[in-house]
């Protein structure tokens, strides 16, 4: 049968497309067992479960682990690096310290969790580690060659973030800020309601510590602050108040990294210090309920948020990553911190639990000061 001149060219053109169909569905064969491959042996069983969970439910603080903002990035990392299809279900919970003990009465009541994955510091978590209500989790096993034994607390708590507390501040309301080298700049007259502070005084709190001031002369510096500041602002949405001149600065904020939000990045609108004498790596962490209803799809999100697309994202939505990567930002921060002689407590939950009882105590103690009026 002879065809025209078209018609061969139409045969051409057909046999053409037929091949190159052929050979992406070659490549997607070849490549799909080479994506399975680099999945380790341990985690595919929690792929599997994760599947017939479907969906993941965050009851966490808003402003924490890239949520709400992140959700939609989030579903789609786990479908690309896992082929889980996860709804991910945000719900905004108060504070830390109520959200844990809300967490312990459901597992005391043997009621499934509120939450399949909470993330919290070391302040909080500290006097529930051996309650047994979160689970022990491989984390190193589950992603060899990134998380490392050093950034697992207790088999349970991984490490998220690394907050750097400092005075968030707006740089034209308040250019004062950089000449502040000690927390006791912070009592001078002339800055008097020029600052607030947070209700916890989180990154304060650590003074107590014998290895800085101790409960006595931080409790005198506390009184003395408690004068001094404009207000009380929690630090969850701090940097929207920073950026419009509400408030001028805050000192001390929790997260100390906000300028590296997208939203402020390079606008030259907020800035952090962070002040020598209450220098620390707090460190942010995320852990698994032991009753958790979606335990394996928990499992997933909390590997996509230790992987290096992870910690762009905490860094596009928090500002803050976790200095122990070899792409960290923070990691950069605190090396020229440390290069210009600043030295840095490392606030794990190890070293919460190794604090003298009064020390502890004291937290308490000074955040009623803070709170009465003045």
């Amino acid at each position: 049968m002879k065809h025209t001149k078209l018609q061969r060219a139409q045969l051409a053109i057909a046999a053409s497309g037929a091949t190159i169909a052929a050979g992406a569905a070659l490549l997607g064969c070849i490549a799909e067992p080479a994506r399975a491959a680099e999945i380790p042996a341990a985690l595919r069983p929690v792929i599997d479960a994760a599947r017939k969970e479907g969906r993941l439910d965050i009851n966490n603080s808003p402003n924490v682990a890239g949520l709400p903002d992140g959700i939609a990035d989030g579903e789609a990392a786990v479908k690309r690096m896992f082929g889980v299809d996860l709804t991910i279900n945000f719900t905004p919970a108060p504070s830390p310290t109520a959200q844990i003990t809300k967490i312990f009465t459901e597992f005391q009541a043997g009621v499934p969790s509120s939450t399949d994955l909470f993330t919290v510091a070391a302040p909080a978590i500290a006097p529930y580690i051996d309650k047994g209500i979160f689970r022990s989790v491989p984390w190193v096993e589950y992603m060899p060659g990134r998380i490392t034994p050093g950034i697992v607390e207790g088999g349970q708590a991984l490490r998220l973030e690394t907050q750097l507390p400092g005075i968030l501040y707006n740089i034209k309301a308040a250019p004062w800020v950089p000449q502040v080298h000690s927390m006791e700049d912070l009592l001078k007259p002339e800055l008097k309601g020029k600052f607030a502070t947070n209700p916890f005084l989180a990154g304060i709190d650590v003074l107590l510590s014998p290895e800085r001031w101790g409960v006595e002369k931080t409790t005198a510096y506390v009184q003395k602050l408690a004068g001094q500041v404009s207000g009380i602002i929690r630090c969850g949405g701090a940097e929207a108040r920073i950026a419009t001149g509400e408030f001028p600065a805050l000192a001390l904020d929790c997260v100390g990294g906000d300028q590296n939000m997208r939203k402020f990045r390079g606008k030259g609108i907020i800035d952090t210090r962070i002040v020598g004498d209450a220098a620390q790596r707090r460190y942010l962490y995320m852990m698994v309920p032991m009753r958790a209803r979606h335990p394996n799809a928990a499992i997933l999100y909390a590997l996509y948020l230790s992987s290096a697309e992870g910690q762009h994202m905490l860094t596009e939505h928090d500002g803050a990553d976790l200095d122990s990567y070899a792409d960290s930002l923070n990691g950069k921060r605190v090396k020229d911190a440390e290069a210009s002689g600043i030295k840095f407590i490392d606030v794990s939950i190890d070293w919460w639990l190794k604090q003298p009882k009064e020390s502890m105590a004291a937290v308490s103690r000074i955040v009623k000061i803070i709170d009465q009026p003045h």
